[in-house]
C-alpha cells in the first residue's frame, strides 16, 4: 500500500503476514458490491427508524408541486429615434 501525505509519496506500508497475497479484480469488485449491500441495507434501517418515529410528518406532507414556470414579460417595444421620426 502506498501511503500518502499531501498528495506525494511518502513510504509503502506492507503487512508481513500478506506481503505474498494478491488480490484479483473479481475479489476487489465482490467486496465493493458487498459494502454497498451492507450500506444500502443500513440506510434503508435508519429510514424506517426514522418513519417509525415521525409517522405524522411522513404521512400529512404531500408531495412537493413542481413551481410554474416563470410568465415571460414582453419584449420592450423600440421607440424610434429623434433622427428617425418625421
Amino acid at each position: 500500500m502506498r501511503i500518502l501525505h499531501r498528495h506525494r509519496f511518502l513510504c509503502r506500508a506492507m503487512n508481513p503476514e500478506q506481503a505474498g497475497r494478491t488480490v484479483t479484480r473479481k475479489d476487489m469488485h465482490t467486496a465493493r458490491a458487498r459494502h454497498r449491500r451492507s450500506r444500502r441495507t443500513a440506510s434503508k434501517e435508519r429510514l424506517a427508524q426514522v418513519a417509525d418515529l415521525l409517522p405524522e410528518q411522513a404521512h400529512s406532507h404531500a408531495p412537493p408541486q413542481q413551481a410554474a414556470a416563470p410568465q415571460r414579460r414582453a419584449a420592450p417595444t423600440l421607440s424610434p429615434s429623434r433622427e428617425d421620426q418625421p
